[in-house]
């Protein structure tokens, strides 16, 4: 029996030795397998990997710095990976299309949430990039999942497969991260099963975390931030694939249509139908939506002469009367109501002995006082005039013909006068008293300075972060700063807002995000970033030589290009972080591969230093800028020059032959916005045709930087007096001016103006603004008015065509 026992646990602890052994045996660099499984390394190594091993590597430490994945072997690695295919859902017409777009605006505007997000994945007619963003942030995995495999299956093409991929390592990660081993035995076992067969390596490094006691003794994954913000860096990475993904491409953006729409299109039909009545009742009273409303005669009342098929549906709806007496159903009241009739919502009623279980909550409201979308070619009643109602020009309305022949109808059709004069009188009132908007104190805006302890120079250059959730800032000594909104009560998504004040973030290291400071004068430095898509890589400078900095670390992974020359201006490829657009002080633009460390192409075509370059994925250029006032078209592909112009001075100004010139992309990516410091102006990129352009009075003095609002439907301009603009992007018109005081400390010590302004990723009517002494302020509408001012009337009259004269006055009124 002792000799049984000892064997037993002689046994047990070979067992343990074998399992062990293993372990150990498997021990590969699991991060290098995990690139595999990507379309871009950066998907993993942003948020995973300890940035100096892949620069230095002790195994090779003349492997050059690589921000992409090998190309063998493919991602296609796991394409037997079960369990992540979905049945997809039938193709549907445009019309239903459409029809389900107008139930998901219905829903939301009742705050129908669940059933919004149910319907969206369900249909996949509608990615929701914010509700996905939310869930990805809360960690909610399987909810994540299970929307994603309501747009595509894992086999869809490489893309989608890096998704899914993307969504069950973070979730494996987070198992291990909390010790939580039974549910990452579970992940490995069900998510990445098939990898035993597929791809026994990858299963076996997976397998090997679970005897870490924390896999950040993995060399490298070291790196590995908080749960929090690796879930942001997960979002931006997963968020660039369904970007990239063809499966998406028409299924990230809502159609825009007016609010309230298919309660207007319910209304338009109840209204037709009131047409169509023999004798319409001035205030009838419509019992239900789920049958037409007919003429119920009192012959008919008991539903004597009416076809067994309409029988039935109005005695379920209560519209013919039982014996007890339920009223009958009437025809509607006029197409237009008169002005003190009752709204339809109270047209409706409430019948309480035909009850509905849908209907339970109360009755059903529509919005009558849209009528600009009747439907036309519909059939009219004999005998009765043809009524065109898609024109609501009043004077036009007043010439219509009108029914008659009926005596309650000429009551009806004087009301509609009436009521259209009314419009008519309230319009022109409303284009006679417009006025600009004017923020001149702190009560009229929503402002928040960002903390900060430290004493700080200028601020030189400043950014969001692509989530929304981070502002980060390069000051004129060359330091960085990272501010960071927490997630709480009173933010539930830490999203970038007024009324809560972020943390001034570091790392828990302590180090600080600093450039390389040249011996060259400070003054003549020109300090420079820029953020790559995923957030995760921040490239820098400040005269010295190019630092790549990990963003959530802040380790500095490699410095390059030391002066002279020193870069002036700096971009990532949107596609592709390893591809670098460097503006160079001596004029050139250097397109540098980090993958490769060399320099791929060298453009020459300005006469000064580069002030400016951006990227369009539309038309695969870049843009380039320079202090020569100048504007070059560069092909991506080829990288030759396309064309060139200089800018002109508006009519009226003095020319300004060289001056520092600014771009940026519209949204749309085909029109660009181009600045100096006296003037904006709009430009078609394909040709660099000028679209318009404006030059406000010297009274604002010079301009300091400009920016799209997110949606692109507004600029924001800086000025040297403190002032800020808000003008319309179609027109150049100036809606709002934001004066200093309205957002300046209440005793400010100096007088202070922005340098730079940053507009919010997702929320257009916020913008940022870093100041000369120092200070960061975000400025938003105060929440009861919800935007910057009104657009000015006759727009596209007034000002398009001249745009330069218009804003010019407006801003200085």
């Amino acid at each position: 029996m002792i000799t049984d026992e000892v064997h037993l646990k002689s046994s047990k602890e070979s067992a343990r030795q074998i399992r062990k052994s293993f372990f150990f045996f498997c021990f590969l660099s699991l991060t290098q397998k995990l690139h595999y499984l990507s379309s871009d390394l950066v998907l993993i190594r942003s948020y995973h990997f300890r940035p100096q091993t892949h620069i230095l590597s002790q195994r090779n430490s003349s492997k050059p710095l690589s921000l992409s994945p090998r190309k063998n072997p493919p991602l296609c690695s796991l394409s037997l990976i079960q369990g992540m295919e979905n049945e997809g859902v039938p193709s549907m017409s445009l019309c239903d299309k459409e029809l389900v777009f107008l139930i998901l605006q219905f829903l939301d505007e009742k705050k129908f949430n669940g059933a919004v997000h149910k319907l969206e994945q369900e249909s996949g007619v509608y990615f929701n990039m914010h509700y996905f963003e939310d869930r990805v942030r809360n960690g909610d995995w399987d909810e994540v999942e299970n929307y994603i495999f309501g747009f595509t299956k894992y086999d869809d093409n490489k893309y989608s497969k890096a998704i899914i991929f993307q969504i069950r390592k973070q979730k494996y990660l987070e198992a291990l991260d909390r010790k939580d081993r039974d549910k990452a035995c579970d992940i490995l076992m069900k998510d990445f099963k098939v990898l035993l067969d597929s791809n026994e390596d990858i299963y076996k490094e997976l397998t090997q975390l679970l005897v870490l006691k924390n896999f950040r003794e993995n060399e490298l994954l070291s790196g590995y931030g908080d749960t929090e913000s690796s879930r942001g860096v997960v979002f931006a990475e997963i968020k660039r694939l369904i970007e990239k993904n063809p499966v998406f491409h028409d299924k990230l953006n809502f159609p825009s249509f007016k609010d309230r729409r298919l309660n207007t299109l319910l209304s338009q039909s109840l209204k037709w139908q009131h047409q169509l009545c023999k004798n319409p009742n001035h205030k009838p009273g419509i019992l239900t939506l789920f049958v037409d409303h007919l003429w119920v005669t009192a012959s008919q009342s008991n539903g004597a002469g009416l076809p067994s098929s309409v029988i039935r549906p109005l005695l379920l709806s209560g519209a013919i009367p039982n014996p007890t007496g339920v009223p009958l159903l009437r025809a509607h009241a006029a197409f237009q109501p008169d002005p003190g009739s009752p709204s339809l919502d109270k047209w409706m009623t409430n019948l309480s002995s035909v009850p509905h279980p849908s209907a339970s909550a109360g009755s059903i409201g529509f919005n009558i006082q849209d009528c600009s979308d009747i439907l036309t070619h519909l059939r009219t009643p004999m005998n009765t005039p043809v009524v065109d109602y898609q024109n609501d020009d009043p004077e036009q309305v007043l010439k219509r013909t009108r029914p008659s022949g009926r005596s309650n109808e000429h009551e009806d059709s004087q009301s509609l006068v009436d009521w259209k004069s009314k419009v008519a009188d309230e319009s022109s009132e409303k284009s006679i008293i417009w006025k600009l908007k004017e923020v001149n104190d702190p009560s009229s805006c929503r402002s928040l300075r960002l903390p900060d302890s430290l004493v700080s120079t200028r601020v030189s250059r400043l950014v969001y972060a692509n989530s929304g959730y981070v502002i980060m800032s390069l000051y004129a000594n060359a330091v960085h700063k990272l501010w960071k909104w927490p997630k709480n009560d009173c933010n539930p998504t830490g999203e970038a807002r007024t009324n809560t004040l972020p943390q001034l973030w570091q790392p828990c290291s302590g180090i600080s995000l600093t450039n390389y400071i040249s011996l060259i004068n400070p003054e003549e430095a020109v300090p420079c970033f820029a953020l790559s898509k995923n957030d995760a890589y921040v490239i820098s400078t400040s005269g010295g030589g190019i630092s790549l900095f990990n963003a959530i670390t802040f380790q500095k992974m490699t410095t390059f290009m030391p002066p002279p020359p020193a870069a002036t201006f700096l971009a990532f490829h949107p596609q592709d972080n390893n591809i670098i657009a460097i503006g160079m002080d001596d004029s050139s633009i250097l397109i540098y591969y980090v993958r490769l460390d060399k320099v791929q192409a060298k453009l020459d075509a300005h006469q000064k230093r580069i002030t400016g370059l951006a990227f369009s994925n539309i038309y695969n250029v870049l843009v380039s800028a320079g202090a020569d006032s100048q504007l070059c078209v560069w092909s991506i592909d080829t990288w030759e020059k396309q064309t060139s112009e200089y800018l002109q001075s508006p009519p009226g100004c003095s020319a300004a032959f060289l001056a520092d010139t600014h771009v940026q992309f519209h949204r749309d990516q085909t029109h660009l916005l181009a600045f100096q410091e006296r003037q904006i102006a709009i430009y078609e990129v394909h040709n660099l045709t000028c679209l318009m352009q404006t030059a406000p009075l010297p009274a604002s003095g010079r301009i300091t930087c400009a920016t799209y609002s997110c949606d692109g439907q507004s600029i924001y301009i800086s000025f040297e007096n403190g002032s800020i603009g808000v003008f319309t992007a179609s027109s150049l018109c100036l809606r709002c001016r934001i004066n200093y005081y309205a957002y300046a400390p209440p005793y400010p010590s100096e007088l202070s103006y922005p340098l730079v302004i940053a507009a919010h990723p997702h929320k257009p009517n916020q913008f940022a603004l870093g100041l000369t002494d120092g200070g960061v302020c975000v400025i938003e509408p105060l929440e009861s008015e919800g935007e910057w001012g009104t657009l000015p009337p006759l727009e596209d009259n007034a000002c398009s065509s001249t745009g330069h004269a218009a804003s010019s006055d407006q801003f200085q009124r």
